[in-house]
């Protein structure tokens, strides 16, 4: 036992609570972990302080593990060091927040850990890419310019698309349904994958695992009735539907798509790119044509630097911390568009 376990034996306590909770998360959650972890992680308001340095010493590694340089002339002192970016700052502090109230409400209002985030309601907007894990788990994707509406029932999960487009990866509960509803129409799941977009006269479903029920008003039987009648239809993996907004146009048919296809319709989403010796300014022409925020190398030498590594197109933080990390590099943000390389 060390000194600080002597002096401080509660922190030491919750220090390897939060530790064990990452652990167990980044493997996945169970449903009862899940609660035992909201029950943890709203008993005390030290817990997310100290559940928040683990996450954040988690991604660091995790950033590291993918990022595989070429050996240097001289070590990097600063390789661990973290780097923050003042946006990155506001958003963390902006997560902190909301966690420390939602933990509040819920110890405050809540009792029965039973009850617990079976009620939820909120808005969602995406000015650019951007990937959120929902109270119950599943994690939503969405392209620039969509907007959800998230409202969580004891009885049913259900999500309103209201632009643009979002794919859903869906944590199973055939208790409680997963309802994506947009212009009308219902998407029905389970615990599944698909992605819904809208168009300007039509909605589409494209799924990529399980099945999902589609529930839209017949076009056809509509003919001035309040009580209009509705159609189902299955679409499975691998299938896509499109259905039209404009009145008494014929139901779509479900039609097979090809990986390619599948590869195509969801090109919005970010992608893993992988680079063995490649000079830096080609991984940075390829990360450019893949994000609108820009990347300029004004160091010729830097240019040349051979980067073995792998990384998610959508994370531009991230990168360039890699770089300040790995190869003694600084970078200037010129404009929200616009991030300066150059050697120090």
């Amino acid at each position: 036992m060390n000194d600080n376990e002597i002096e401080f034996p509660e922190e030491s306590r919750i220090d390897r609570e939060a530790a064990e909770w990452v652990a167990k998360r980044v493997r996945g959650f169970t449903p009862k972990e899940q609660d035992a972890f909201f029950d943890w992680f709203a008993s005390d308001p030290r817990n997310s302080e100290f559940y928040g340095e683990h996450i954040k010493t988690w991604k660091r590694l995790d950033q590291l593990a993918q990022w595989r340089p070429e050996h240097s002339e001289r070590p990097n002192q600063d390789l661990l060091k973290y780097h923050m970016s003042r946006g990155q700052w506001a958003w963390i502090s902006g997560i902190a927040a909301a966690f420390v109230l939602l933990g509040s409400l819920w110890f405050a209002l809540d009792l029965n850990p039973s009850n617990r985030l079976e009620y939820f309601s909120g808005n969602l907007v995406a000015n650019e890419y951007e990937s959120h894990v929902l109270p119950d788990g599943s994690i939503v994707e969405m392209n620039r310019g969509a907007a959800l509406k998230v409202d969580y029932t004891p009885e049913m999960r259900r999500v309103e698309l209201v632009s643009s487009e979002a794919h859903f990866d869906v944590a199973k509960n055939p208790d409680r349904p997963f309802i994506v509803h947009a212009r009308g129409i219902d998407f029905r799941a389970v615990g599944t994958a698909f992605n819904v977009r809208l168009n300007e006269d039509s909605v589409e479903l494209l799924v990529t695992e399980g099945h999902v029920q589609l529930i839209a008003p017949d076009p056809i039987a509509d003919q001035g009735s309040p009580e209009l009648s509705h159609y189902t239809r299955d679409v499975i993996a691998g299938q896509r539907t499109v259905t039209s907004l404009v009145k008494h146009v014929p139901i779509s048919e479900v039609v097979e798509v090809s990986t390619v296809e599948v590869g195509e319709l969801l090109a919005w989403k970010p992608k893993m790119l992988e680079f063995n010796e490649v000079p830096l300014s080609e991984v940075v022409e390829a990360f450019n044509l893949l994000n609108t925020v820009q990347l300029e190398i004004v160091d010729s030498e830097l240019a040349k630097e051979p980067i073995v590594a792998s990384f998610h197109t959508a994370n531009v933080d991230h990168f360039v911390e890699l770089l300040e990390w790995t190869l003694d590099v600084r970078s200037e943000q010129i404009s929200d568009e616009r991030v300066v390389l150059r050697r120090p």
